[in-house]
């Protein structure tokens, strides 16, 4: 985000910690609420990846100006879902600051123990993630922000994504969680 002149940037849950990532894929809708001091416009910059994965090739981001003037109504503000429905006939959520992820319900994610996960890493997920997590056929997940996103991460892992099968048959919620812990205990090797 870009400030306005030298007033302070508006604030929403996690604005300023590098880790809150929120994604959203495509046909997928999210509503952020936040609170704004002043009036102005404000630019925001959303990326569609990671910078650690951009490869120059072409602009991997979007901008969006967002304009405050007074008294906000983006809290009551809904997603539009199929024409001519509205709601949660058109398969959104009535919560205001959310909209649903098709396929995905969020739930009290477990907490993992590292240990277990280094052995579930080896034996399923190293084959394309690579030895400590740096990347082989799949991306690396060394540090990787998603590993912060627990909707993200988990909605992943369980469900699939672009050539990354569904888990959610093959490993135990608990599984799944020890991975994430044994994930968030790696760090590069420090240089020479």
């Amino acid at each position: 985000m870009v400030k306005n002149g030298w007033k302070s940037i508006p604030e929403f849950p996690g604005w300023n910690n590098p880790n809150a990532v929120l994604t959203v894929g495509p046909a997928e809708i999210k509503v952020v609420e936040f609170s704004a001091k002043y009036e102005g416009t404000w630019l925001f910059h959303c990326h569609v990846v990671p910078h650690v994965a951009d490869d120059k090739k072409y602009p991997r981001g979007m901008l969006t100006l967002l304009k405050v003037s007074g008294e906000s109504a983006l809290s009551s503000i809904q997603p539009e879902g199929e024409k001519g429905l509205v709601g949660e006939q058109a398969g959104l959520s009535q919560e205001p600051r959310v909209a649903s992820i098709p396929g995905f319900q969020p739930f009290d994610y477990p907490n993992g123990i590292a240990s277990r996960g280094y052995d579930v890493y080896g034996n399923n997920c190293k084959a394309c993630h690579g030895h400590l997590a740096k990347g082989e056929y799949g991306p690396k997940l060394q540090e990787n922000p998603v590993l912060e996103n627990n909707d993200t991460f988990w909605k992943t892992v369980m469900k699939g994504r672009g050539n990354m099968p569904a888990w959610e048959e093959r490993l135990s919620v608990q599984q799944i969680a020890d991975v994430q812990a044994y994930l968030k205990t790696l760090k590069p090797a420090p240089p020479p």
